[in-house]
């Protein structure tokens, strides 16, 4: 499935009156961990994360500061699920 964080680049950067980044990425967020556990509960083996915008994120910030917020956002998705969920 597409990452939280390629999903987060969706999010204009002039913002959304009434809708701020932060809601939209606990939005976001909520939504990635519904459609994890849908696949689990349909009888995935396994769901994958598609995470091909790490390479983008360095050439839009090659301080890695953009990369560093994907992998946060990812990981707030992934620690919602037990060990043995995510084993």
């Amino acid at each position: 499935m597409i990452a939280p964080s390629a999903l987060s680049l969706l999010y204009p950067a002039d913002g959304i009156e009434g809708y701020g980044r932060e809601t939209f990425l606990a939005d976001l967020a909520d939504e990635a961990e519904k459609d994890i556990r849908g696949c689990l509960d349909a009888g995935a083996h396994s769901v994958q994360l598609d995470f091909t915008e790490g390479r983008l994120s360095l050439e839009l910030d090659p301080s890695g500061g953009v990369l560093e917020s994907f992998i946060e956002l990812n990981n707030s998705v992934l620690e919602r699920f037990s060990d043995a969920e995510r084993a």
